[in-house]
């Protein structure tokens, strides 16, 4: 198809096709780069705050008081991300819910037993944290973060370079339309020229000379 174009058309799609592909890669490759980025920062952070309320939460797993847990668990609330906290007593087969936080009644309550605890998603990130009285291991802390503020910003970071890359193809296409006078228009010269001496067998006819390249 492209090679019965035109030569001008031609090198205005080869031009703007290969400032396209090469934008939409780069463009592909940095938003992908960025949400992992993004999304392991937050992972890091979300470990921290199960490490402290693992931490916290010693106490009140050692001496079996699920109330003090779950008030503990429920300073939560400061960080409206957090959707979801679960605080396991007993060994990782057996261990039975101890104490929890949900945020809202938008939110699941917390399964009964650990094993049921499920792995990060695409929308929600799970982290765990063991709580420890020193050598001893009492149960493990869950923590599930809504990843929508993640995904908000890499929306928003799509549609910013997508209007990037309309006004690139935009600036691509104009400077190519200029290009291709130059590069075409001496070889269409010399077409018409040749067509000419074909059909009035005048060898004397000479195209004008554009430059000093091949053409």
């Amino acid at each position: 198809m492209l090679r019965d174009l035109p030569i001008q058309r031609k090198i205005l799609v080869s031009i703007v096709g290969t400032v396209t592909i090469v934008l939409v890669m780069i463009e592909t490759v940095f938003v992908l780069y960025n949400w992992f980025s993004v999304r392991e920062t937050v992972q890091k952070n979300l470990l921290a705050v199960a490490e402290v309320f693992s931490l916290n939460t010693t106490a009140a797993m050692s001496f079996s008081d699920s109330q003090a847990a779950e008030e503990i668990l429920s300073s939560l609330r400061g960080m409206p991300e957090i959707h979801r906290a679960c605080l396991y007593q007993g060994e990782t087969k057996q261990a039975q819910l101890f104490a929890s936080y949900v945020r809202g009644s938008d939110a699941k309550d917390c399964p009964l037993s650990l094993l049921d605890v499920k792995a990060s998603k695409l929308q929600v990130l799970t982290v765990n944290r063991d709580v420890w009285l020193g050598s001893e291991r009492l149960g493990r802390l869950v923590i599930e973060r809504q990843l929508s503020d993640l995904w908000a910003s890499t929306r928003l970071d799509i549609m910013l370079l997508l209007l990037m890359l309309l006004l690139s193809v935009g600036i691509a296409f104009v400077i190519s339309n200029t290009l291709q006078k130059l590069i075409a228009g001496p070889i269409l010269a010399l077409l018409d020229t040749t067509r000419k001496v074909s059909l009035s067998g005048d060898y004397s006819l000479r195209a004008d000379k554009h430059g000093d390249d091949e053409v």
